[in-house]
């Protein structure tokens, strides 16, 4: 019961249940957020995805749906999950984005 219970919080906490209903309303919500962001801090990076035609979904939704676990290295998980769960979505925001993967 109290795992169920931690589960049920935790699920609350970061809403991950509304990154998938149906139109997928925080999802868009969140890429929005971080397409936000990412012109902010990081204009001329956000100016090169645009104009090769790479929406800010195609990234950011892999790294919102698995909380980064398919994108960071297996060693900085645990570092990276305890600042999500503590602090929530805002601490995903806070986060750099994921390098990008070695060339094949």
């Amino acid at each position: 019961a109290a795992a169920s219970s931690s589960k049920r919080d935790f699920d609350n906490w970061l809403e991950l249940r509304e990154l998938w209903r149906p139109g997928m309303p925080q999802l868009k919500l969140r890429v929005f957020q971080f397409d936000r962001l990412l012109g902010r801090y990081l204009p001329r990076v956000r100016a090169h995805f645009r104009e090769i035609g790479l929406a800010p979904d195609v990234l950011a939704s892999q790294w919102f749906f698995t909380l980064f676990a398919y994108a960071l290295p297996a060693d900085w998980l645990p570092r990276v999950w305890d600042v999500v769960f503590a602090d929530g979505w805002k601490a995903v925001m806070r986060l750099p984005p994921p390098p990008p993967p070695p060339p094949p």
